[in-house]
Parts: C-alpha cells; sequence; structure tokens
C-alpha cells in the first residue's frame, strides 16, 4: 500500500489504549467527535458523521509520540 511505498512505519493501535489515553473509554462516538472539535477546532467535523473523521485524528494525535521515537 501507500503506507509501505512511502517507507513509513505503521503500528497498530488498539481503540482500548487509544481511548484510554483520550478520556473516552465508554462514550459513544459523539464524545470523540466533540473532543476532537475541542482539540482540533479548525478541522472539518461539523456533522455527526463526521466520528470517523475525528477519531482519525485522535488515533494520529495518540500515535504521535511514538512515531516521533521511531522504531522500538
Amino acid at each position: 500500500g501507500v503506507v509501505g511505498a512511502l517507507n513509513y512505519q505503521s503500528y497498530l493501535v488498539q481503540p482500548r489504549a487509544w481511548k484510554k489515553a483520550a478520556g473516552l473509554i465508554k462514550q459513544d462516538k459523539e464524545a470523540s467527535r466533540q473532543l476532537a472539535i475541542d482539540m482540533f477546532g479548525d478541522a472539518p467535523l461539523s456533522r455527526k458523521k463526521d466520528h470517523g473523521k475525528a477519531e482519525a485524528l485522535l488515533i494520529a494525535f495518540f500515535g504521535a509520540p511514538m512515531m516521533a521515537r521511531g522504531p522500538v
């Protein structure tokens, strides 16, 4: 895929891990969208169905420190 072609390292992040870090355990998708709106105010997340984009932003935010450290 694209990630491999660009020689990027990918990581599998379990939902429980990033949701725990974000304080979203036992919260619905709307809570994820609201948190992403608070954190990334300019992101286009105005529609309720934008929860997938919101969760992608939150996962990227959670994973950024791992990517900065590089391969383990």
